[in-house]
């Protein structure tokens, strides 16, 4: 019984210097969980997964396909994006995210960010960014659009030059 006791103290006098740290992931996690809820993370990532189909619909109406390819990926669009949605769920992201917020900042970073966007100025930031996001894609897609005729003999240059090796 003395041995059993001697290994319980040891295991506990082991396990008392982790204890901070315990502590202080539970912490960090919890001002990720926070710093996520109110940049509303969720919301946006709901909004960017609807917003995908569209974009690609798009970005496949520009290419210069026949139109038959261009329909037939347009209608199976929806079906892989309901797929994508379901493995790609908030309950599967947050997680993962938890983990990125926690190793790139302190726990002082997030509950000053967190502050800041409590304010009325950090509410209006998050609420606007979307639109931003909105329009740089917008930007994008047409620079894209834009350059995609010479991009494309740009690649079939470099297609058939690499044939020739």
């Amino acid at each position: 019984m003395p041995r059993i006791r001697n290994i319980s103290i040891a295991v506990i006098v082991l396990l008392i210097p982790a204890m901070p740290a315990f502590a202080d992931e539970t912490s960090s996690r919890e001002a990720a969980v926070e710093l996520m809820q109110v940049t509303k993370v969720e919301s946006m990532m709901d909004q960017m997964f609807a917003q995908m189909p569209q974009m690609i619909n798009n970005m496949f109406s520009q290419m210069d396909l026949p139109e038959e390819e261009v329909a037939a990926v347009q209608d199976a669009v929806p079906q892989l994006f309901d797929f994508i949605t379901e493995k790609f769920s908030w309950e599967q992201l947050e997680p993962e995210f938890l983990i990125i917020y926690t190793d790139l900042y302190s726990e002082q970073d997030m509950r000053e960010v967190t502050a800041f966007f409590k304010t009325e100025t950090g509410q209006r930031f998050i609420d606007t960014n979307p639109e931003v996001m909105t329009r740089a894609n917008e930007v994008s897609q047409r620079l894209m659009a834009e350059i995609m005729p010479e991009l494309m003999e740009r690649m079939q240059a470099l297609v058939e030059e690499s044939q020739e090796k």
